[in-house]
């Protein structure tokens, strides 16, 4: 359910996104609007999608949408602990770790009131269904902590192949 992958970012996209990542904001770029950093990043996305392809079962099923991307921070010395919360709106979230190190700042998946630590690394990138109860627990370490995520909408290419998942775009009907 929860999967970890390393990826090699970039440099040139890795700086722009460490940049990015702050760009004002006192904790994540949601604080202003930003809600579309990776579209800039095409290898990041490359990345993204290869490992969407060794998550998903039968991938090429599906057209995947990035339909919201941002990137947080978490203060050093102990601040930036994150509340619970899901992004049932989309079919999976993935966060990829720009910047940290082993004291802390990892997610906490909730499931039936229990907390699971799920210990990530710099340079990783995990995905998760978004409909899990998640937390990011604070940040022990002297450096902060930078990471970019985001929430996937899985689409059949194939209106008749899974009626568990939404249609192509090109059968809906804006009312």
């Amino acid at each position: 359910m929860f999967e970890r992958y390393s990826i090699t970012l970039d440099q040139a996209e890795r700086q722009y996104l460490l940049k990015k990542s702050t760009n004002g904001a006192t904790r994540s770029t949601t604080e202003h609007g930003c809600l579309d950093i990776l579209n800039d990043c095409p290898k990041t996305l490359a990345s993204v999608r290869e490992c969407l392809d060794l998550y998903v079962e039968k991938p090429e099923r599906f057209n995947f949408y990035l339909v919201k991307s941002w990137g947080t921070f978490l203060p050093k010395d102990g601040m930036g602990e994150t509340v619970v919360h899901n992004h049932a709106y989309a079919h999976l979230s993935f966060v990829i770790y720009l910047q940290k190190d082993e004291k802390g700042g990892n997610p906490i998946f909730v499931e039936n009131n229990i907390r699971k630590p799920f210990h990530v690394e710099e340079g990783q990138l995990i995905i998760f269904p978004a409909w899990v109860p998640h937390c990011i627990e604070p940040n022990e370490s002297t450096t902060q902590r930078y990471s970019v995520a985001g929430d996937i909408l899985m689409v059949l290419k194939d209106q008749y192949a899974d009626v568990n998942f939404l249609t192509p775009v090109e059968t809906w009907l804006c009312l």
